[in-house]
């Protein structure tokens, strides 16, 4: 009898887990998402056409769509994934160019309240980078970096709206110019708290106050190359980020010495100052650098 119950129990957990595969596979995107997508896909300029993909009438479910991830048991999208590899001397660039995606970045995409992961970088997208972004409060990966050979022009009139993003990890808007957003540094430092990865390569930036509190405790990876800051004081700053592993400095104008804010930051493994201006021969304090 007893070997007959557990029988019996057996077949009805299997029963339970098919009964739950199949829900879970008819479950489609929700209509207000998938025309979010959809809306943002009109003001796209797809020469390529990457997003073939994305037509309702062959493939109704936008979680089929390419670069869409969804949640498999409410089918929320989570993800949306457009990015390009960066160019390499092996890729026809012609080619290259042709498969970025340009045009505007519809601030309907803040209407898929889901996302934790947006990832629309090195395309050729220009203009206003809408600041309905910031309303993605689940977001814990934004990248919107352009790169060179990006062919367009994203900007901000401000940097405000990533208060709505307290979760995010990991920002990028290489290329993207911030230099309206004189008080960039202020901003991301207040109210970034988990940031532990931040881009912000050639994007034009104003140098700032330093700052007397840094509460980026959790950053370990910092670009600020190509913003021609000149004075090295203008980042000095970045002493107190006590978790940081990977800084890069790369071509921002800086004379003198190498920079004695430098010091005492130990734990670094990855230090580029190249395309500077350092006339010095490199400080016996930096031998010290073992991880590097």
């Amino acid at each position: 009898m007893a070997i007959i119950v557990i029988l019996l129990l057996i077949i009805l957990a299997k029963a339970d887990v098919n009964l739950s595969n199949e829900i879970s596979s008819n479950t489609a995107c929700p209509e207000n998402e998938k025309q979010a997508l959809l809306n943002f896909k009109k003001g796209l300029i797809d020469a390529a056409n990457r997003l073939a993909s994305w037509d309702p009438h062959h493939h109704p479910d936008c979680c089929r769509w390419i670069g869409v991830v969804c949640d498999k048991r409410t089918a929320h999208v989570l993800s949306l994934n457009l990015s390009l590899p960066p160019w390499d001397e092996h890729t026809d660039f012609k080619s290259y160019r042709m498969s970025k995606l340009g045009g505007k970045i519809n601030p309907c995409l803040s209407k898929l309240k889901h996302f934790r992961y947006l990832d629309l970088s090195n395309n050729a997208f220009e203009g206003l980078l809408p600041y309905q972004l910031g309303n993605l409060s689940n977001l814990e990966s934004l990248k919107l970096g352009a790169y060179p050979f990006s062919f367009g022009l994203l900007y901000v009139e401000n940097l405000q709206w990533l208060s709505g993003l307290s979760l995010l990890k990991h920002l990028d808007l290489s290329w993207v110019n911030l230099s309206r957003a004189s008080n960039w540094l202020q901003l991301i430092n207040t109210i970034l708290p988990s940031l532990d990865e931040l881009h912000l390569s050639a994007c034009q930036l104003l140098p700032g106050p330093s700052l007397l509190n840094v509460n980026l405790s959790s950053l370990a990876i910092l670009d600020l190359s190509f913003n021609h800051f000149t004075n090295q004081m203008d980042v000095g700053w970045v002493s107190n980020l006590k978790s940081l592993v990977f800084l890069d400095l790369v071509g921002n104008d800086f004379h003198g010495p190498i920079p004695d804010f430098l010091r005492n930051m130990t734990s670094l493994t990855h230090l580029d100052l190249s395309s500077n201006y350092l006339n010095s021969s490199i400080p016996d304090w930096l031998y010290s650098f073992s991880s590097l």
